[in-house]
């Protein structure tokens, strides 16, 4: 009896294996795993900041670089590692938070603005093993402003409801910002325009036009002064005009203002005159009268009827 429960057992367990295996291979169990957090620095964290967890309105940090009240604050699981220019979380945010959270990067003080980008090597798969959807990381890129308090970059994660079938990481990549400078020439057009320092890579809205020039109407800035080059819109937004450090100015191009003047024989009894089209600004004889009233001379002309 006892060999025979002992066989029992063996064979309810081996089935056991070979059903459990059948169902990971189909895709219809997955094993989930853990979701960390790894951060990496181009330049060198030498600035205060910390990163928290908001999560249904609350705050749990998980690091900060500096101190207060004495001591270094580094809550719950933290990050474990600082090596060379990486930083390693060993917190699973998918145990803990579950498939909603928003991870915070806070920046008290820096001598030069970052880009602060966040990505997920996050994968599920469907039945067939086939990878089906990613971890949805919005507002991907955001900036941290030199010298600003408090500045946050925020990064909202979503979970798809799959498990996933590997140990994934959220990725926190700091980079500096290197930028370029737009100039802006007024092209025989009166006033001023300050200079803009761009960063490569950010859509920039170019500044409305502060230049007038009499006689003519704005239509929007060129890379040349004779008007052949690239031409920008108004306030539109650029990209990447130049490379890293360089400058490029742009030319504000004028179109020459005309207006029409139109005729009315006003109650003639014969003649017609052609509209005029006259440059403003420009001495402009009115061509000879063309219209005539049975039993009235023309004296002139006039504004209204």
């Amino acid at each position: 009896m006892k060999k025979r429960l002992n066989y029992y057992n063996i064979f309810m367990t081996a089935m056991f294996v070979v059903i459990a295996g059948l169902l990971l291979a189909s895709g219809i169990v997955a094993i989930q795993k853990s979701m960390k957090l790894n951060l990496s620095f181009d330049v060198k964290p030498n600035f205060l900041f910390e990163i928290y967890v908001e999560k249904d309105m609350q705050k749990y940090y998980v690091f900060r670089n500096f101190e207060a009240d004495g001591k270094p604050l580094k809550f719950g699981e933290g990050l474990e590692s600082l090596q060379g220019n990486k930083l390693s979380a060993n917190k699973d945010f998918l145990e803990t938070y579950g498939d909603s959270f928003s991870i915070v990067i806070a920046n008290y003080s820096t001598d030069k603005d970052l880009k602060v980008t966040m990505t997920s090597s996050a994968t599920t798969t469907e039945g067939n093993g086939m990878p089906a959807e990613i971890v949805e990381v919005e507002n991907s890129a955001l900036r941290l402003v030199e010298n600003s308090t408090a500045n946050e970059a925020k990064f909202n994660i979503t979970v798809p409801t799959a498990v996933f079938t590997q140990e994934t990481y959220l990725e926190m990549q700091f980079e500096e910002f290197v930028y370029y400078t737009v100039s802006f020439n007024g092209n025989s057009g009166s006033g001023e325009m300050a200079n803009e320092l761009v960063a490569v890579d950010e859509n920039f809205k170019l500044p409305a036009n502060n230049f007038v020039r009499e006689g003519y109407e704005f239509i929007g800035w060129t890379t040349t002064a004779d008007g052949t080059g690239i031409v920008y819109t108004d306030t539109q937004s650029i990209q990447n005009l130049v490379s890293a450090g360089g400058n490029v100015e742009l030319f504000a191009k004028w179109r020459e203002i005309v207006y029409y003047v139109s005729f009315n024989g006003n109650g003639s009894t014969s003649g017609a005159m052609s509209t005029q089209s006259i440059k403003y600004g420009t001495p402009c004889q009115l061509p000879a009268n063309q219209f005539a009233k049975s039993g009235y001379v023309f004296i002139g002309w006039n504004t209204i009827a």
